[in-house]
């Protein structure tokens, strides 16, 4: 998918949106400023596709989709898959609402990613309210 394209304000392309909406960060989905924090967003709704069989949000139509991604938290993903509590753990933080509350980087996300499904402590905070 894209998420933003260069030299353009926003993400929204005439009355389209330009992206994969269930890959889509909240910001970019709600029209706000994009960095590369929407990339890390990504890689961990990929990832939590990857480890639960379904993508973190669905939606009866675009609108309802849209909404979930920047207001409701998906499902816990140990509940769908078995996902231990540190890889859901970094999958809340690649994830979270608040960009500012994310990796700081795709390395960032992919070491600490790794090292919890190695089974060894990370040291992080996730959000608390990251799961439904």
């Amino acid at each position: 998918g894209v998420s933003k394209v260069l030299d353009a304000e926003g993400t929204l392309t005439g009355e389209g949106i330009v992206g994969t909406p269930q890959y889509m960060a909240p910001e970019q989905a709600s029209g706000q400023p994009v960095t590369h924090l929407a990339d890390v967003y990504a890689l961990g709704a990929i990832a939590y596709r990857c480890l639960t069989g379904r993508s973190p949000f669905k939606g009866k139509d675009l609108a309802e989709l849209v909404y979930q991604v920047v207001h409701t938290p998906p499902i816990r993903p140990s509940l769908l898959g078995r996902v231990p509590t540190p890889v859901e753990d970094v999958l809340a933080i690649a994830m979270a609402k608040d960009p500012r509350r994310r990796f700081p980087s795709a390395l960032a996300f992919a070491q600490a990613f790794a090292t919890a499904r190695r089974g060894k402590p990370v040291a992080i905070d996730p959000p608390v309210n990251a799961w439904t």
